[in-house]
Protein backbone atom coordinates (compact mmCIF):
# COMPACT_ATOMS: atom_id res chain seq x y z
CA UNK A 1 0.00 0.00 0.00
CA UNK A 2 0.92 3.93 -0.02
CA UNK A 3 1.72 5.29 2.64
CA UNK A 4 -0.31 8.56 3.89
CA UNK A 5 1.14 11.00 6.27
CA UNK A 6 -1.55 13.47 8.35
CA UNK A 7 -0.43 16.98 9.31
CA UNK A 8 -1.91 20.15 10.92
CA UNK A 9 -0.63 23.65 11.28
CA UNK A 10 0.68 25.26 14.55
CA UNK A 11 -3.14 26.58 14.99
CA UNK A 12 -4.25 23.00 14.68
CA UNK A 13 -1.69 21.52 16.94
CA UNK A 14 -3.38 23.51 19.94
CA UNK A 15 -6.75 21.90 19.09
CA UNK A 16 -6.83 18.31 17.85
CA UNK A 17 -4.14 15.86 17.74
CA UNK A 18 -4.14 13.14 14.92
CA UNK A 19 -3.53 8.95 15.29
CA UNK A 20 -1.74 8.06 13.99
CA UNK A 21 0.70 10.34 11.73
CA UNK A 22 1.13 8.12 9.14
CA UNK A 23 -0.40 4.47 7.92
CA UNK A 24 -0.44 2.36 5.04
CA UNK A 25 -3.30 2.19 2.62
CA UNK A 26 -5.42 -1.19 2.40
CA UNK A 27 -6.81 -3.34 -0.58
CA UNK A 28 -9.07 -0.85 -1.41
CA UNK A 29 -7.09 2.15 -1.23
CA UNK A 30 -8.12 3.46 2.21
CA UNK A 31 -5.98 4.77 5.22
CA UNK A 32 -7.80 5.69 8.25
CA UNK A 33 -7.27 8.37 10.91
CA UNK A 34 -8.55 9.26 13.90
CA UNK A 35 -8.66 13.09 14.65
CA UNK A 36 -9.31 13.96 18.52
CA UNK A 37 -10.41 17.51 19.48
CA UNK A 38 -8.50 19.28 22.47
CA UNK A 39 -10.45 21.76 24.54
CA UNK A 40 -9.45 24.76 22.68
CA UNK A 41 -12.08 25.51 20.26
CA UNK A 42 -11.86 26.85 16.71
CA UNK A 43 -10.29 25.69 13.32
CA UNK A 44 -7.81 23.45 12.05
CA UNK A 45 -6.62 22.27 8.75
CA UNK A 46 -5.28 18.81 8.13
CA UNK A 47 -3.54 18.02 5.62
CA UNK A 48 -3.04 14.46 4.00
CA UNK A 49 -0.33 13.57 2.05
CA UNK A 50 0.32 10.26 -0.78
CA UNK A 51 3.29 10.91 -2.67
CA UNK A 52 2.87 13.71 -4.77
CA UNK A 53 -0.69 14.29 -3.66
CA UNK A 54 -2.13 16.56 -0.92
CA UNK A 55 -5.92 17.04 -0.24
CA UNK A 56 -6.21 19.52 3.33
CA UNK A 57 -9.20 19.13 5.40
CA UNK A 58 -10.83 21.58 7.47
CA UNK A 59 -12.03 20.98 11.06
CA UNK A 60 -14.00 22.42 13.31
CA UNK A 61 -13.49 22.37 16.81
CA UNK A 62 -16.37 23.22 19.40
CA UNK A 63 -18.17 22.53 22.42
CA UNK A 64 -20.84 20.18 23.01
Amino acid sequence: GETVTATTNAAGKKRISISPTSAKTDASGEAEFTITAKKKTGNAKVTFTAGDVKKKMPVKVRKK
